[in-house]
């Protein structure tokens, strides 16, 4: 997981094959022993995109998150937000052959996410952390539910399907 500007990156059982926009996010897996690809892909749209947090549940599917400022971001239909509204931020699940995007979501609007990490529970609940800005989606109810300051952290947790935001506080 991380970022690319390559062209010839290596690919390898590659769900999007090449690059899409000036930087796209990537997410490669290699074998147990390390020695070779089982599969790497791009995963963009056409503006920067770019991987930050990698998480692995327990049948081999990846999450992955980070910054995107692609207004054409792979996302699916019933996703938690399936338009940019300026988000900057992203969510994705790919399956263990990473042949098929489970689900994938852009997160925060007007660039209120960056986030830096994710985690899984044992119900593939997604948690995500990182630096939290004015007009971050916060529920009812959160501990923190006002902006602090220049930046402040932020917890937020997705449901397993990507669908729904469980709670988000800075």
């Amino acid at each position: 997981m991380g970022y690319t500007d390559s062209t010839d990156f290596p690919v390898k059982n590659a769900l999007y094959p090449t690059l899409n926009g000036p930087e796209d996010a990537f997410v490669t897996k290699l074998s147990a022993s390390g020695n070779a690809l089982v599969y790497s892909t791009y995963l963009g749209g056409s503006g920067s995109d770019y991987g930050q947090g990698v998480a692995v549940d327990a049948g081999g599917d990846v999450y992955v998150t980070g910054q995107t400022y692609s207004s054409d971001f792979p996302v699916t239909p019933h996703a938690y937000q399936t338009s940019a509204n300026g988000s900057c931020s992203f969510v994705a699940k790919l399956n263990a052959t990473g042949s098929r995007l489970g689900w994938s979501t852009y997160f925060g609007q007007n660039c209120s996410a960056d986030t830096a990490a994710i985690a899984l529970d044992s119900q593939e609940s997604v948690y995500l952390t990182g630096t939290g800005y004015p007009g971050l989606p916060v529920t009812a109810g959160a501990p923190q539910p006002v902006f602090g300051g220049a930046a402040d952290a932020f917890l937020a947790k997705l449901g397993p399907t990507g669908a729904s935001l469980v709670y988000c506080t800075y």
